[in-house]
């Protein structure tokens, strides 16, 4: 048996590791030193499954972008043009699906006094909560707070989409810089 063409459940229960195919990994970049440089490195999809991945090499430099209607191709680090009918986010974020609260998010619930309410039972429900295609928080009196940290590499803009049915309950958007 072509240990490189086996199925690579069967050789690691065995404990036998294939060489990693292109399929079993994609590439992402560190995150930037203080100099502004990072490495691109090669992410197993299934950690241990497979061995023989491809050695880090130096990544473009971070304040590195790709012009309009390109995006930039990891495996070669460098810019392609987007397929006619698609874009690219460049260094943007979109979150559209909710399976679960995302990197970078936290919440919080409190009660009316204002005091964090992470334990308490007449608040603890009224987190937010990922429902798939949206996230939603309880419509009671409680007061529920979603958070999103990052590091910002460039400016940019943000931008909400969201549904608020009960105009008698405040609702509001902070950003901070």
């Amino acid at each position: 048996m072509d240990v490189q063409t086996a199925d690579p459940v069967t050789w690691a229960c065995c404990g036998v590791l294939v060489l990693c195919l292109q399929s079993d990994y994609h590439y992402q970049y560190t995150e930037c030193d203080s100099v502004g440089s990072r490495w691109r490195v090669a992410v197993p999809h299934t950690p241990g499954i497979c061995t023989g991945l491809p050695d880090p090499v130096r990544g473009t430099e971070c304040s590195f972008s790709c012009k309009a209607g390109q995006f930039l191709e990891m495996k070669t680090q460098s810019c392609k043009e987007c397929v006619e009918g698609t874009y690219s986010l460049g260094t943007g974020v979109r979150i559209d699906q909710w399976d679960t609260l995302p990197p970078g998010f936290s919440n919080t619930a409190s009660d009316p006094n204002g005091e964090y309410a992470d334990d308490m039972a007449n608040c603890s429900n009224s987190i937010w909560k990922p429902q798939g295609d949206y996230i939603a928080s309880n419509t009671d009196e409680c007061t529920s707070t979603l958070m999103y940290a990052v590091n910002l590499k460039q400016s940019g803009s943000i931008s909400f989409s969201y549904f608020h049915p009960d105009s008698s309950i405040f609702f509001e958007f902070f950003v901070s810089t």
